[in-house]
């Protein structure tokens, strides 16, 4: 599966993605071409942005905004205890 995971360069995130790589998900360095106003927050949109370019399956976050969309086009927004446990 192809994850984005926010946050993915601050303490937790990057031990995140050193677990999901450990786990043996790919994570994928994206530069977006495409500017999105889906959300009040811009940060949450660049984070919109990187998983419509890495063609994310999912954004694992605990990030309310995010969460409160469910989906956005193929993308899942997920708590990572439900990613955790597989829903």
């Amino acid at each position: 599966m192809h994850v984005v995971v926010t946050g993915g360069l601050g303490y937790i995130g990057s031990h995140s993605c050193v677990e999901l790589a450990r786990g043996g998900h790919r994570l994928l360095i994206v530069a977006p071409k495409r500017r999105l106003r889906v959300v009040k927050d811009e940060p949450d949109n660049r984070i919109l942005e990187c998983a419509v370019a890495g063609r994310g399956e999912a954004i694992v976050t605990e990030d309310k905004a995010l969460l409160a969309l469910k989906r956005y086009g193929e993308t899942r927004m997920l708590a990572l205890r439900d990613y955790l446990d597989g829903r």
